[in-house]
């Protein structure tokens, strides 16, 4: 296990997206399309979180008990985590990061904007109409809604 772990470390810490960040204007644009991702592994990990702990009222415990508590760790980590004494999600985060190299921050507020609109009977897809996305992000986003309409097990 450690092997892999291992192996997957260097290929992470060897991938070819780090020599194309070469300038600020470079960094911009990898974080105004790198943000969707942030903002779309939330969707997801929320996503099991309802899946494995249960949304319903009345509450139910969880069938797994362990899966539950990792996720809520998680959860609880990636939306409020400690920081300067200050609790914030990892996302509220990065936002900032973005302001503090200057980016654009309109395609993520646009869909923020829709998200924060979305009615229960909605689509996901919903959130996407009339935003005109980059190909490459509307695909990832895309591909991700149609995991949240899979089975636990693929989700995770």
């Amino acid at each position: 296990m450690q092997s892999m772990i291992d192996l997957l470390r260097q290929k992470l810490i060897h991938h070819r997206v780090y020599g194309l960040i070469r300038t600020e204007a470079a960094l911009r644009l990898f974080m105004e399309y790198h943000v969707v991702a942030v903002w779309d592994f939330m969707s997801l990990v929320k996503s099991l979180q309802f899946l494995v702990c249960g949304h319903r009222l009345p509450w139910v415990p969880p069938s797994n008990t362990h899966a539950a508590r990792l996720l809520s760790e998680i959860i609880v980590t990636e939306e409020t985590d400690c920081v300067g004494g200050e609790y914030k999600s990892h996302f509220e985060l990065y936002l900032e990061a973005m302001g503090q190299v200057g980016c654009n921050r309109s395609l993520i507020d646009q869909l923020l904007g829709r998200a924060r609109s979305l009615a229960p009977e909605k689509e996901y897809e919903y959130c996407l109409e009339g935003i005109v996305l980059p190909r490459a992000v509307d695909r990832f986003i895309r591909e991700t809604f149609a995991v949240l309409r899979q089975p636990v097990a693929v989700q995770a």
